[in-house]
């Protein structure tokens, strides 16, 4: 395989954390990853870890200080050094419902109910996985089953893209598609 996921979860205080490590640690290792990952030469891995930080959770935050976050944990040694290969290592940063996630004009449960990206800071690159809670953003389905699809989708989605914002695996540039929009994102959103 291309490369192992090693998913490092960072959560606030939240009644569902040790429900969502859990789905962290079986789906980097199931048969759906091995299924929807093969034909991109993504193998299996295992969660790294898991942080609860402590204090309640910001009402909002942005996604510039998401990553002051992240970085500020790998100077602090609260999370692990992303490794030797970029996007070896997704940090999946979780939200409880009350915390309001923005980016660029974006607002998470309205525009988007999470998405995954890259930061590189003093030769440091990381990928990270932003996965607001957004009760009701997916019909018919339950908070935490909306929470485990979306992780779900952002972790194959940065396993096949892990550095969107400097080395993105395709961009569009053709002016005469209508695809165009695809190009220049610096985030996969779901």
């Amino acid at each position: 395989p291309r490369s192992t996921l090693f998913p490092y979860t960072t959560l606030f205080r939240s009644p569902d954390a040790a429900v969502l490590t859990a789905f962290s640690q079986w789906i980097v290792g199931s048969q759906w990853l091995a299924s929807v990952g093969g034909e991109y030469r993504v193998g299996s891995g295992s969660v790294a870890g898991a942080v609860q930080l402590p204090g309640a959770a910001p009402a909002a935050i942005t996604d510039g200080e998401i990553v002051d976050l992240l970085f500020a944990g790998l100077a602090d040694g609260t999370l692990p050094a992303p490794g030797t290969a970029p996007g070896d290592v997704l940090y999946q940063v979780y939200f409880p419902p009350r915390t309001v996630v923005t980016d660029g004009g974006d607002t998470s449960c309205v525009a988007f109910g999470g998405y995954h990206a890259s930061a590189r800071r003093a030769g440091v690159e990381l990928s990270y996985a932003v996965l607001p809670s957004c009760p009701g953003f997916i019909a018919g389905q339950t908070d935490l089953e909306i929470r485990e699809l979306v992780s779900s989708h952002e972790l194959i989605e940065s396993a096949t893209d892990p550095i969107p914002s400097n080395h993105p695996a395709f961009q569009l540039e053709d002016p005469t598609s209508p695809w165009l929009a695809l190009g220049d994102f610096l985030a996969e959103r779901s």
